[in-house]
Parts: structure tokens; sequence; C-alpha cells
């Protein structure tokens, strides 16, 4: 079966967005123009401008147009993750601000995977992470507290 138009053309834009082309806070061009541009019906361009707004790429305003909310992170997966160098690698800038460490008794479920008893207390370190200035992730990180004093 083959792959609906539309998918093809939200891929093209979703590449547009993470070249630059269409930089956070930018307007799209018009339906009528995107239609133009991809030689398809104004229908096949809001199934596509759909599937971005699903993603949280871009918004709409009735009214105002279809504007860029975030530019897309490429970035690899696996078992150790370095945040920092995986973005300078794409040419963002990355950012980590820490919100929030408290100390307190640990759940079962947080407790097990540490090696101590429920009730034990553990450090918990909470960040946001960002791309330009964008959050991107948040973080919990558990410690022992004896490890902490």
């Amino acid at each position: 079966m083959p792959t609906p138009i539309f998918y093809a053309i939200a891929a093209e834009l979703r590449s547009d967005i993470a070249e630059g082309r269409y930089p956070a806070g930018a307007k799209l061009p018009t339906e009528k123009d995107l239609s133009v541009r991809f030689g398809v019906n104004r229908h096949t361009v809001r199934h596509a401008l759909s599937n971005l707004i699903e993603e949280g790429l871009i918004k709409s305003r009735r009214g105002a147009g279809t504007f860029v909310r975030a530019q897309p992170t490429d970035y690899p997966l696996g078992r150790r993750v370095r945040f920092h160098q995986n973005l300078l690698a794409t040419g963002r800038s990355p950012e980590k601000r820490i919100l929030h460490i408290e100390t307190r008794p640990a759940s079962a479920a947080e407790a097990e995977p540490l090696g101590l008893e429920p009730g034990a207390l553990i450090c918990a370190y909470h960040a946001v992470s960002l791309a330009d200035g964008s959050p991107v992730a948040l973080a919990e990180s558990l410690f022992p507290q004896e490890r902490w004093p």
C-alpha cells in the first residue's frame, strides 16, 4: 500500500523546520502557497499540517496563520546519552537548570534499584534540560543520601 502524500509533505516541512528555514515563531506559508509548492490540493496540505500540530511542532491560530512552535532535535538515544555533546554536535546550545533538590524517604519503588530499604533517605535532584533556551527534557535523579553528607 503506498504511503499517503501528506506524510511526505509533513516530512519535508519537518525538515525545513529542523534546518532553520522556518525558525521557532516563524509563520509558515499559507495552505494555498503550500499546495502550489507541493502540487496538491489544500485538503492534502491540511492533513500534513495536522500531523505537525499533533507532534507539537506547529500551532495554528484562526485568522492569523500557522506558526512554528519549536525546532525538532535530532538526538541519538543509547545506553549512555551525552546531552551537551549531542546538542553541540547539532549546532544547538545546551543548558541544564536545577529545579529542586530535596532529601526525603525513598518509596519502595525508588529504594529497590538503589539497593536500599524503603524509607531510607535519598537525595532527589530535579532538573530541566534546554536546547537554545527551550525545554526539551525533565529529569529526576535519585541518590542514596549516605553518599552525599
